[in-house]
Order: C-alpha cells, then sequence, then structure tokens
C-alpha cells in the first residue's frame, strides 16, 4: 500500500509542523503591538493636521481599531461617534491581512438610519473613491494592500497606513460635518 505523498511529509516532520503551527496562537498579540505602534504615529503625527482629530483606540477586543473623529461627531459616551474614518483589522485572520481604512457609521447611533445612505452617497462621489466598498458599518472602505514579505517592513506598512488615515481626514472629515450638519 502507498500513501499520500504530502501525508508522508506530515508524519516526516510532524514534530516541526505542529510545533510552527502552535505559534499562530501570538497572531493576536502581534496584530495588537502593531495596532498600538499605529496609533502612537497617528496621535503624534494627527497634532499638525488641519482641526485635529481626536484619536481613540480600541484594542481589547476582536477588532481591534484605531478612530479619528470630532468631539461634535460624538453622541452619547465619549467614544460613541455617529460617523468615523477607521483603521479596524480582525486578530482573528492571518496578521495584517484583513486591515480596512475607511469612514465608518455607527448602527447603534440614534441617526444611523439617515446618517450612513447620506454618507454612502456623498463618499461616492468623492474622486478616487470609485473603487471602494460599503456595507452595514462602513460607508466607504478599502482593503489595505500588505507588502511582500511585511514582517520586513512593518515601518514602512506602519507609515503608509498613517498616510492613508491623514488622507482620509483630509478627503472625508468635511464630508462628515457636512453630511451631520443636514441631518
Amino acid at each position: 500500500m502507498k500513501m499520500d505523498p504530502s501525508l508522508k511529509f506530515y508524519f516526516a516532520h510532524q514534530k516541526q509542523i505542529e510545533e510552527w503551527t502552535s505559534l499562530s496562537r501570538l497572531i493576536p498579540e502581534e496584530v495588537l503591538k502593531f495596532m498600538k505602534e499605529v496609533a502612537s504615529s497617528l496621535e503624534k503625527e494627527s497634532v499638525g493636521w488641519t482641526g485635529p482629530p481626536d484619536v481613540v483606540v480600541f484594542l481589547d477586543q476582536n477588532y481591534p481599531e484605531i478612530l479619528l473623529q470630532k468631539r461634535s461627531w460624538v453622541y452619547s459616551k465619549p467614544n460613541d461617534a455617529h460617523a468615523t474614518i477607521c483603521i479596524a483589522s480582525s486578530s482573528a485572520k492571518p496578521l495584517y491581512h484583513s486591515l480596512k481604512t475607511g469612514v465608518t457609521a455607527e448602527p447603534e447611533g440614534p441617526i444611523y438610519k439617515k446618517l450612513h445612505p447620506r454618507l454612502k452617497e456623498e463618499l461616492a462621489r468623492v474622486p478616487g473613491s470609485e473603487n471602494g466598498s460599503a456595507d452595514k458599518w462602513w460607508a466607504r472602505y478599502w482593503e489595505e494592500p500588505v507588502p511582500e514579505e511585511f514582517w520586513d517592513h512593518l515601518d514602512e506598512f506602519k507609515d503608509a497606513l498613517v498616510k492613508r488615515m491623514f488622507d482620509h481626514w483630509v478627503r472625508f472629515a468635511p464630508i462628515i460635518d457636512k453630511v451631520l450638519g443636514e441631518i
């Protein structure tokens, strides 16, 4: 009887394969560490931006998020904003392969039913945003490209994300202000 070659390989290397597989438990911790670095850079960089945002960080959850928002966008507790400019990841997915940036609308917010469709409509008109997507949480978002061999380019990747968030702030914060002012 002949065994499948891939199974033969597995059995021959089982101990090492299982050791490597166990490394996946470290992924959520690495994602959070990276997101903390991005948040720290955003906090430092955003001081010089026009109408500097509040940087709000949620890193103790399955979907770590860094939010850029204005106090005028907040409707109740300090972190409950109608809309935000956001970078989010799923710590349950492979490291860094699930980062999104864009504009979120809070589904639990009191004006969500009016806000979300208006934001989607306005953001879709912004030049360069036609390749974005939308869903229940995101009025407009982009999957962020991950550099090849990102593990050797984390600083460059972090800097690219900070730049992307700055671009979003410049382009989309005025639209959020406008739409919230009309509702």
